[in-house]
């Protein structure tokens, strides 16, 4: 299992912004969020680390405000993230066959956990196994 903790994407990055963000701005704010997740996913990384065939990712959204989100723009705002993560795992995002959104505790700044298993457990992260 690979866990990453990230920053709480840039809102500009939002599915709902994207006639209203100049798309310079949007490439350089896309670009700048794939580096830190590279950088962090290759920190956070042992070489000597097996990438199963199959993978899970849970991402954990911890908001910064008590305002309400829509969960579909979070995981678009967090695509960058997933990209940096695979591209410096050298995997493409296509072995990725389960995602999995937790809503967590508002933190000050918010943040995201990006969390990589193997999906091979899938039925008992869940809970459909007894």
């Amino acid at each position: 299992m690979l866990t990453i903790t990230l920053p709480w994407p840039d809102g500009r990055l939002s599915g709902n912004r994207e006639k209203s963000v100049h798309w310079a701005i949007k490439r350089r704010i896309t670009n700048d969020a794939n580096m830190l997740a590279f950088t962090e996913t290759r920190n956070a990384v042992n070489s000597s680390m097996l990438i199963p065939e199959r993978l899970m990712l849970v991402i954990y959204f911890h908001p910064p405000h008590k305002r309400k989100y829509d969960a579909d723009n979070w995981h678009i705002a967090c695509k960058p993230y997933i990209d940096g993560m695979c591209r410096a795992l050298g995997i493409d995002d296509s072995k990725i066959r389960v995602s999995v959104e937790v809503i967590g505790e508002r933190v000050k700044g918010g943040s995201v956990i990006l969390q990589l298993r193997s999906s091979d457990g899938v039925s008992e992260f869940l809970g459909l196994v007894p």
